[in-house]
């Protein structure tokens, strides 16, 4: 089972393998949580507030920085590699 997830997401919601199963961790963002995904993940969790801190371009640029990083960071590609060699 690979899971993209950060640690933060990982230890919130741990999963339940079944028996037999091998967890292989590819964390997506590692070491990236002062980057625009980390950002995103706020403005999701508490849209009023993040309507409050950033302006629509604000929030729209926001949302397309996190999804450049998410595909092209060091800690992506190194994530996905793996996933897809593995």
């Amino acid at each position: 089972m690979f899971d993209l997830r950060t640690r933060a997401e990982r230890d919130a919601a741990p999963d339940r393998l079944p028996e037999g199963a091998t967890g292989v961790v590819c964390d997506v963002l590692a070491g990236s949580m002062n980057a625009a995904p980390a950002q995103m993940l706020e403005v999701v969790r508490n849209p009023a507030r993040a309507a409050d801190a950033l302006g629509h371009g604000q929030a729209v640029e926001l949302f397309h920085d996190a999804y450049r990083h998410i595909v092209s960071s060091t800690s992506a590609l190194e994530a996905y590699r793996r996933f897809f060699t593995d």
